[in-house]
C-alpha cells in the first residue's frame, strides 16, 4: 500500500519509488537467471571479457552501440518465480493496486531482465522515449544496488500530462505523428531526474511518462526486473477518446501541485545535474532545433 505522498508523487510528477524488501536469495537467483541468458564469451567473473558482439532477444550489436543495455524476455518473462514476484499477493502487487485499482489482475508474463553493463565512453546525450504498447503502470525493480550513475533508471518529471498528446485517447498505444515535437517539449518543460535505489527499490511509473535508462559508468551490472500492469478493463477503452479527467477510471483525483524545477538549456540533450560539466562541453558542440 502507498502512503499518501507516493500517491501525490505519481499524480504530480508521474512516478513513485517504493523500498521492497527482497530476499538476497532470491535477487541472487534472478541475477543467475540473467546470466544464464547472456552469450558464453561474457565471463562473469571478468570485466575485461564484457566487449565486442552481444546478441539479446531484440538484436546482434556491440555492447558499446548498444550503450550497455540489454533485454532478456523470451525465455525467462514467463517464468513462474518472476511471475510470483510481480504478480503475486504481494508487495508489488499491492502497491501497484494503489494507483490502477482493485481491478489491476496479475499476467501471465513480465516484460523480462533488462541488465546494463558499464559503457563509461558512451556519450552523455540522453533522450527520452515511449512505450507502444499497452499497459497503464510499468514496474522496474532493481535487483542489486544501483548508483545514480549506475544505469539509474530516469523520468521527465510531469511529462505524462504532455506525452498523453501523443496518442489518440487514454488507453491507445499507437503512436501519433506528433510524438517527436511533444517530446522535445517535455525535455525543454520538465526536469528530468535519475532514479536510483538500493536493491529492492521499486519504481512505478505512468505509462505516458517520457523515460529513458540512462549509461552505466560504474564497474558493476545494473540488474532489474521490469512488468506491465493494466486493470482488467483496460484493453477495452483503446478506442476511448481523451476527456477533461486525466485520472478518470484512475483511484486517484489529486491535482498536479509541483511546477518544473527548471527549464534545460536544450530540449533533447539533458542530463542528470550531477553530469552538467560533461553535458555543457557538448552543447558547446550541438546545434538543436525545435
Amino acid at each position: 500500500m502507498l502512503s499518501e505522498v507516493q500517491k501525490s508523487s505519481f499524480v504530480d510528477k508521474g512516478y513513485c519509488t517504493v523500498q521492497i524488501d527482497l530476499d538476497a536469495k532470491w535477487t541472487n537467483w534472478a541475477i543467475d537467471l540473467t546470466w544464464s541468458q547472456i552469450d558464453s564469451h561474457f565471463d562473469r567473473d571478468d570485466p575485461k571479457t564484457w566487449v565486442g558482439e552481444i546478441e539479446d532477444d531484440c538484436r546482434s550489436a556491440t555492447l558499446a552501440k548498444r550503450r550497455g543495455r540489454l533485454k532478456f524476455k523470451d525465455n525467462v518473462f514467463r517464468h513462474p518465480e518472476l511471475i510470483r514476484m510481480m504478480y503475486g499477493n504481494g508487495p508489488v502487487m499491492s502497491a501497484v493496486r494503489s494507483v490502477i485499482g482493485e481491478r489491476c489482475v496479475g499476467r501471465h508474463a513480465t516484460r523480462g531482465l533488462y541488465p546494463i553493463f558499464p559503457t563509461p565512453q558512451s556519450s552523455d546525450t540522453i533522450k527520452g522515449g515511449m512505450d507502444a504498447h499497452p499497459f497503464q503502470v510499468n514496474a522496474v525493480l532493481y535487483l542489486d544496488d544501483v548508483a545514480e550513475d549506475g544505469g539509474a533508471f530516469s523520468v521527465w518529471e510531469g511529462s505524462h500530462y504532455i506525452m498523453a498528446k501523443a496518442f489518440a485517447g487514454r488507453a491507445s498505444y499507437k503512436l501519433l505523428d506528433n510524438v517527436e515535437a511533444l517530446r522535445l517539449e517535455a525535455e525543454a518543460r520538465c526536469r528530468h531526474v535519475m532514479l536510483p535505489g538500493p536493491r529492492g527499490t521499486l519504481v512505478l511509473w505512468h505509462h505516458r511518462l517520457l523515460h529513458t535508462p540512462t549509461t552505466n559508468r560504474t564497474d558493476k551490472i545494473r540488474y532489474a526486473l521490469l512488468a506491465d500492469y493494466y486493470r482488467d478493463d483496460w484493453l477495452d477503452q483503446v478506442d476511448e477518446p481523451h476527456t477533461d479527467n486525466f485520472w478518470e477510471g484512475w483511484p486517484l483525483s489529486a491535482t498536479p501541485s509541483s511546477g518544473h524545477a527548471y527549464e534545460p538549456e536544450a530540449p533533447g540533450l539533458t542530463a542528470s545535474p550531477a553530469k552538467r560539466t560533461r553535458r555543457n562541453k557538448e552543447l558547446e558542440q550541438a546545434s538543436v532545433s525545435i
